[in-house]
Parts: C-alpha cells; structure tokens; sequence
C-alpha cells in the first residue's frame, strides 16, 4: 500500500474515533511522542521487520494528532450566557452566505462582546441581517459594532428531519446572530489578501447583476464562472438535478480543469523557455480562482490536485494520479477534519476515483479510435464512472437517481465547455470596463440555447427514479 494511502486511511479512522477518545491534552501529547520515538527507533533498525508493529504504532501517532488538533478546533467560549438577549458585539464578515427574500446571511467572526470587554472570542456565528431597501450590504473583511440577538441553532425535532444544528456544527457555527436595525459603528481594518481577493467575488457578481441580460444568463454565468449557485432559480436547478447534471453547474473539477487548460496554454506561449516561471504563475493563478470562488469542497479539491500536479512538474518529480488524490485529500483533511462529513467532499472525491478506476480498463480501446469517437466515447465513460462511483451515496442523501444521466451528459458537456470560456471572456471584458451590447445579446443566446436544449431532453426523458434507502443499507 502506498504511504500516502496507509496515512491518509488512519487520518480518517481517527477522525471517526475522536468522539470516542476521552482523554487529556497532556496524556495524549505524551502517547504521541512515546509512540513516534518507537516507530523512528524501529523504522531505522534495519534487522528489524515488523510491519504489523509499525503500522500499529503509526495508527497511534496519527490518531493522537488528530486527537491534538481537535483541542485547538473545541469552542474555547460558552456564549450560552448570552442567549435570548441583545447584547453589543464587534463582528467580522468572513463571507456572505445566502440572500432570501426575506434576510441577508453572513458568516462572521464574533471577536467581542462589549459587556464583558475581558472575554477573548474568536467565534463564527451566522449573521441574520432583515432583507429590506435599507439593508446596507457587507463585504468580506467588514469590521464593525451593532446590537445583536443571540440564539443557539436549533436542532430538527425528529431524526427524520434536516438537521440545521448538526450541518452549521461540522461548519464550526453554533450560533445565531440576529442583527438590530440600528446605526453601526464600521472601524477601518486592513484587508488580508484573502479577504482582498473574496471581496472581489462580491463585486463581481454585482457587475454582472448590472448589465443589460436575461436573469437566467447572469444566474448561470455566475454559478459557472464565479461559484455562486444561491441565485440560480428553482426550476433551473431542478432541470439539472433530475438530468444527472447538477456537478456541470456547481464549479468543480470539470471547470477547474477548463480554466487550468485556459492559462497552460497562454503561458506557454508567453513564457516557453521558463517552465518554472510558468508554474508558480499557474499555481498563483489557481489559488486565486479558487479563493475568489469560494473554496467549496470540490473546488478546494479539483485545486489543490492541480496544484501538486503543477508542483511535480516544477521538481521534475513523477507521481501517478491516484497519489495526487490521496495526497490532496490527506491535505484538506488536515485542514479541517469535518470536511470528511461534507456532502460536495464526499461525492467529489468518489467520483474521480471512479473515473481514474474504471478509464485505465477502456483507455487501450478508447485511444485507438478516431477523435470524433475518442471524445464521443470519453464522455460516456467518465458519466457513466462518476454516476456508478456516486450512485449510491447519491441516492442515499438525495432519495432519486436520475436514468437519463448519460445520454444528457453527452449533449450537454460541449455546451458547458463553450458556454464556460465565453463566460470567462465576457467576465474579463467587464471587469476591464469594455461593454458592448454584442456582447450581451451573445451570452443570452449561448444560456438560451442550453436552456432551450435542457427543455428538449427534460421533455423525451424518464423521470428520475425516487429510492430510499437507509444508512445501514448504504
């Protein structure tokens, strides 16, 4: 078994174990270090083979970093004392997180309560803001005091139900904040250069907002372009949904490989005789898309693979694909253990092992025919190794599975592909202060013909197949 893979499945046990693990700071620091000194004592013993011995004490290491690191993730303040009353506090926008008819949501940074000036808090809490005409909107890195009401996030009342504390809980996120209508008191922070580059999403999504276009156009162009999938209408979303082509909406590997193509291509031209140059550019250009977009699970993971990927080649280092997505997924798991019980984390990473899985038994066959076939051919095995990958957790959460996936893929994907890099294009041109009517009138016929398109197979297509299954059966 690779390394990688062996550390990457002990991470995981021991993120199933934490909650069963009850012990001190102390206690497991001391076992961890004990632990590490037999393993490196055994490991450089040459005479000494005993690989059940050392994968034991390696499990034991890494279940006690883990352990480690969820001390420092524990809420380290009980705010349960301010529940149910106004208090003032001094709050940081991290990022907007939905807009509703009915209320604006962030998720902040509780930094202060203003009753108990002693208190440290670092805290995340969702942010409840009345959606109305006098609503001042507010930006990643917003630093200011207001008068909040604050309540914890209720759980569902049967374990039927969606679960709003649990989902917000493996976010980090334990309370609302609802915020008073009143006068707030705004200081001047200096942006860090994530921040800088979150607040660009926002702006960018109200240029959009401003130009002259079908709403459906600016909908799919910001979902497609920069990661924004709140706007979308129902009916659009449900449309993808039951044709198996909701991951062609939501930014992940399939448009992180598009905008990767994109930049390998014109830096190459431009810098052909400096291949290092043109990594560190790639890598750079990579990071930012993915900060700027949002850094949801997929996207986190279809970047970060690139990334190592891009790193290789700059070491002039050889890896194989599967190295890369263990590798990354060791790397966002380190970075935050409850992404292993996110729905986007799990789906994601199933299904590009499915792909990388089942392409190398057809990859003889399939380069062997011509490029019309070839790209024919390519489609229909990654839809269908992805739809087998995810089949049953899909169903699992989300009770359906659509049977018109693959020949919806099919048709579908060039259009995206298209639809994509001029989506790119005229975000570039708009940004740069160039607008054309042209232009606008181009975008709402590309989404008008993929919509019109969507109509034609939603309309000769089954419907998707409603199955429940329970997480026993999974």
């Amino acid at each position: 078994m690779l390394p990688v893979v062996r550390i990457l499945a002990f991470w995981i046990l021991g993120i199933l174990l934490i909650p069963f693990i009850n012990c001190t700071y102390d206690f497991v620091l001391g076992i961890v270090i004990l632990s590490a000194l037999f393993f490196v004592g055994l490991w450089s013993i040459k005479s000494y083979s005993n690989k059940y011995t050392e994968n034991l004490l390696l499990l034991i290491v890494v279940l006690g970093i883990v352990k480690l690191l969820s001390f420092n993730s524990q809420k380290t303040v009980d705010l349960s004392p301010y529940y149910n009353q106004n208090i003032k506090v001094l709050i940081k926008v991290k990022k907007r997180y939905k807009t509703s008819n009915y209320h604006h949501k962030y998720i902040v940074e509780l930094s202060a309560v203003k009753a108990d000036s002693a208190l440290k808090i670092q805290e995340d809490c969702l942010l409840m803001q009345v959606n109305d005409t006098s609503s001042k909107v507010f930006y990643p890195g917003d630093v200011f005091w207001c008068t909040v009401y604050c309540t914890p996030i209720r759980s569902a009342k049967h374990h039927t139900l969606f679960d709003n504390a649990q989902y917000w809980h493996l976010k980090g996120v334990s309370e609302n904040l609802w915020l008073k209508q009143e006068e707030l008191y705004f200081i001047d922070s200096q942006l860090s250069w994530f921040l800088s580059i979150r607040k660009k999403q926002i702006e960018w999504l109200e240029l959009l907002q401003k130009q002259d276009m079908n709403l459906s156009t600016k909908q799919i162009i910001s979902a497609l372009v920069l990661g924004d999938k709140r706007g979308v209408s129902k009916d659009i979303s449900s449309t993808f949904t039951n044709l198996g082509l909701i991951h062609t909406l939501a930014l992940s590997g399939l448009h992180i490989s598009l905008i990767y193509g994109i930049c390998a291509f014109v830096l190459s031209i431009l810098l052909k005789y400096m291949p290092k140059l043109q990594s560190i550019v790639l890598v750079s250009i990579i990071l930012s898309y993915a900060i700027l977009t949002g850094l949801s699970p997929s996207v986190m993971r279809a970047s970060l693979m690139f990334l190592l990927y891009a790193f290789s080649l700059a070491i002039n280092r050889r890896t194989t694909a599967f190295n890369i997505v263990f590798l990354s997924a060791l790397i966002l798991l380190i970075y935050n253990q409850n992404l292993l019980f996110d729905i986007g984390f799990q789906l994601s990473y199933l299904a590009v092992l499915g792909i990388l899985y089942f392409y190398k038994f057809f990859r003889y066959f399939i380069e062997k025919q011509n490029y019309l076939k070839r790209f024919i051919l390519s489609l229909v095995l990654v839809s269908l190794s992805a739809q087998v990958s995810v089949g049953l957790l899909s169903v699992y959460y989300f009770h359906s599975f659509p049977i018109s996936f693959l020949w919806a893929n099919i048709i579908i994907l060039p259009f995206i592909t298209i639809l994509l890099y001029s989506s790119v294009a005229y975000l570039l041109f708009i940004v740069l202060g160039f607008q054309f009517q042209l232009m606008n009138g181009l975008m709402d016929t590309l989404v008008g013909a993929l919509l019109y398109v969507l109509s034609i197979i939603e309309h000769y297509s089954f419907s998707p197949i409603e199955v429940f299954i329970s997480q026993a059966e999974l």
